[in-house]
């Protein structure tokens, strides 16, 4: 890997605290639950797909990668829609905790730095090398170094992951603490 490219690889390390973004991955890529990140902890607001049963209602799910403990709770104000919002649902902690930007930047290794596009108002530099039998491009931020998009492609297809509306360390610990509506 050329010094460039290094540089554009650590730069995370040197500036990220925290960030959240819209999660878009295959097959259909269209960014539905939006995903804060802040050390090991994770919050996901999930989409509200229009339909829901009301004792089994989830809008919020909090992961812990320390212990590996994901647990969903209905944070809705509208008590119609979440009749007790302090109801836990224990949750799979590998059915909901995705593959975050920061642990896609840790995967490279080496890698080839190519010509980057503008994505979601950030310019990014494409960076691409072989694991296994694919080929993986990341399209890293100039300004954080977390990919704004990867694209594997092998035998069986092209898979393209999204992260839209990235913003850089802006969330802050209360995010983590959820609270019962009112």
């Amino acid at each position: 890997m050329n010094e460039e490219a290094k540089v554009l690889v650590t730069k995370a390390d040197e500036k990220i605290k925290s960030y959240d973004f819209m999660y878009a991955p295959p097959p259909d890529n269209l960014a539905r639950d939006k995903y804060y990140i802040k050390g090991i902890r994770m919050k996901i607001e999930l989409f509200d797909r229009g339909w829901f049963n009301p004792d089994t209602h989830m809008t919020a799910v909090y992961i812990d990668a320390s212990t590996k403990t994901a647990t969903g709770f209905c944070e809705d104000n509208r008590l119609t829609h979440c009749p007790d919002p302090n109801r836990r649902f224990p949750l799979s902690y590998e059915s909901y905790a995705v593959k975050t930007p920061y642990q896609w930047l840790k995967d490279i290794q080496y890698g080839i730095l190519g010509q980057g596009e503008k994505l979601n108002e950030r310019m990014t530099q494409r960076i691409s090398y072989s694991k296994g039998d694919a080929v993986v491009e990341q399209w890293l931020d100039e300004y954080s170094g977390l990919p704004m998009r990867v694209r594997i492609t092998n035998s069986t297809g092209s898979y393209v992951y999204d992260f839209r509306d990235v913003n850089i360390n802006s969330v802050t610990d209360s995010v983590f603490v959820h609270s019962a509506n009112e």
